[in-house]
């Protein structure tokens, strides 16, 4: 564009000055300038020197929309230059009324800076302001300061800031009391004065404290055996307060209880540890004691109840149980070996069970066994026994088995049969080869039973075979059971009958019988000796099997029979005569003259 010269604008000069490249060679300010800057007063010479052939031809570019320089813009230019200088420019078509430079501040916010609230005795965040001179010339710095001592300002601006130049104003609050503040920020140059509003609120601090949150308040830890220490009961410690918590001492007021924690010294605000108690009682008897947690907080001691009982050791021993422990009855033919037998052994005991040894009284059994050297608490093993004889006739022998149980070997009784090679013959024996025992509770009045079995292992049958008790205390016990029949039964091979005694005492103190056996061929056993003690009275006496004597003349069998007089037990001059007779009649069946 082209016109007169205008009223020259210091303003618009700094502006052109920047953005014609002029600060490319001599800075951002003429006054720091060299060269022929100063000529710039002359708004002609200015004009030539951007210019076709002048010398700054090269740094002036074409303007937003292709628009160039005109006299006015370079007028402007000469009244800032001569501004800086502090003469009058010289100005396009005529004299032109030079615009005096002068400093000008703009802020980056004027508007009031609100700190909220703060707790009396710290310092709030700082709030940033940009100051710039946005005049044209240099801005001085006569004070920058706050109206209210809460209010704090510092800056970066120094003492004056050059045109077009800025600094930083950072303000904080330090509220010392509480309560609503204000103030005002002052900055005062030569440019003016500038405010800004200041407001906040100072508020009391929070009182910080620590506090004890203990899991539980009491811990009871049962019955432990004296001499062994119990399993760990945890507590855990929490601290719900708001200041770190300084742990002096944690421990019990009893030596039974022992603890152990993870809490170290001190525990921080919402932090948790965990503190661990034993119960390791050394006498028996009921204890107890306290947990003393001894801290800052203002609840310090803390305590937690703690109670036990130490019990005596229970004492732990092996106990052998052998099922059958007796009633083992062989048959064979002299020279054969007979099926396996077997005994369970079990560890019904507390302690492991050491096998020591374990043998046998003769050789014409033998014994191999699953126990190896021990026996697990409530484990078993199998003991197989084989019966080999080695001539014909009745071998009794025990099964020896020596442990820690003890200092008695256990023992199984058992009985072997050998028969002679081609030779048929009957075998009977009870299932109890040793002595019986009523045992020592029955009182006058009163009875107990026991059922015994009669078998024959033989290869024929056995014929009139007769039960008889035999002894001087025949009015205490009574036989009853299909064994019993007139002129004797007959068992045939492999076959068996029962026979049921009964104790039944009419007077007190101890009794005893033997039930024996007659019969027509084979080998008989021998009598089996019955024994019990009798109490003067029933007074307290109770127990199952135990039931009111039978004192009528006859008792019922329990094959249904109804024994009368005639069933009664046979004299024993008769059985020794019929003992005889059965005797001859096998020579004579077996070795015919």
């Amino acid at each position: 564009m082209s016109g007169g010269a205008l009223a020259a604008s210091a303003a618009n000069g700094q502006t052109l000055y920047n953005s014609a490249r002029c600060f490319s060679c001599h800075g951002s300010t003429p006054a720091v300038n060299t060269s022929k800057i100063w000529n710039g007063i002359s708004a002609q010479v200015t004009k030539n020197a951007f210019g076709a052939g002048g010398l700054m031809s090269g740094y002036m570019p074409a303007l937003t929309g292709g628009v160039t320089l005109v006299d006015s813009d370079f007028n402007d230019l000469a009244a800032y230059i001569a501004g800086v200088r502090g003469v009058t420019a010289t100005c396009i078509g005529g004299s032109c009324t030079t615009v005096t430079p002068a400093p000008a501040v703009t802020l980056s916010s004027t508007a009031a800076q609100a700190f909220g609230n703060v707790t009396t005795g710290t310092t709030s965040t700082a709030h940033s302001i940009t100051l710039t001179n946005s005049g044209t010339a240099a801005l001085s710095i006569t004070s920058i300061s706050t109206t209210n001592a809460a209010f704090a300002v510092s800056h970066t601006c120094g003492t004056s800031v050059a045109a077009g130049l800025g600094c930083t104003l950072n303000i904080t609050y330090a509220p010392q009391v509480v309560g609503a503040a204000s103030g005002n920020l002052s900055i005062v140059t030569n440019a003016g004065t500038n405010t800004v509003a200041l407001s906040g609120t100072g508020v009391a601090p929070v009182v910080t404290a620590p506090t004890v949150s203990l899991s539980t308040a009491s811990q009871a830890f049962g019955s432990v055996t004296t001499g062994t220490t119990s399993a760990a009961q945890t507590i855990t410690l929490t601290n719900t307060g708001t200041a770190a918590l300084n742990i002096t001492s944690i421990g019990t007021s009893h030596a039974a209880f022992t603890v152990s924690h993870t809490c170290g010294t001190s525990l921080a605000a919402t932090g948790s540890c965990v503190i661990s108690t034993r119960f390791a009682p050394t006498v028996s008897g009921a204890v107890s004691g306290t947990l003393s947690l001894v801290t800052n907080a203002g609840s310090s001691p803390n305590t937690v109840t703690l109670s036990g009982t130490g019990v005596a050791p229970v004492v732990t021993a092996p106990v052998v149980s052998l099922s059958p422990a007796i009633g083992l009855n062989f048959s064979a033919t002299v020279g054969s070996p007979t099926l396996a037998q077997t005994v369970t052994l079990t560890n019904s005991g507390t302690a492991v069970l050491t096998i020591n040894s374990l043998s046998v009284t003769n050789a014409a059994f033998t014994v191999s066994h699953t126990c190896g050297t021990s026996v697990a608490v409530g484990a078993s093993c199998a003991i197989n026994i084989v019966f080999t004889p080695a001539v014909a006739g009745q071998t009794p022998a025990n099964v020896v088995i020596a442990t820690n149980a003890s200092s008695t070997a256990s023992t199984v009784a058992m009985v072997g049969t050998g028969m002679a090679v081609g030779v048929p013959t009957a075998l009977l024996h009870w299932d109890s080869p040793v002595p019986f025992s009523f045992g020592t509770s029955v009182a006058v009045g009163t009875s107990l039973s026991h059922t015994f079995t009669l078998s024959n292992a033989g290869t024929v049958a056995a014929n009139s075979v007769l039960l008889a008790l035999n002894g001087t205390d025949l009015a205490d016990f009574q036989i009853t059971g299909p064994c019993l029949a007139t002129g004797g039964v007959t068992l045939a091979p492999l076959s068996s009958c029962q026979i049921t005694v009964t104790f039944a005492p009419t007077t007190g103190g101890a009794k005893s019988v033997s039930l024996g056996v007659t019969g027509q061929g084979g080998t008989l056993p021998t009598a089996l000796a019955l024994s019990g003690t009798a109490l003067a009275s029933t007074s307290g006496l109770t127990g199952a099997g135990v039931t009111p004597n039978n004192t009528s003349s006859a008792a019922a069998s329990s094959g249904g029979c109804t024994l009368g007089a005639a069933d009664q037990p046979i004299d024993p001059l008769w059985l020794l005569i019929l003992g005889a007779a059965a005797w001859v009649l096998r020579r004579r069946r077996f070795f015919p003259v």
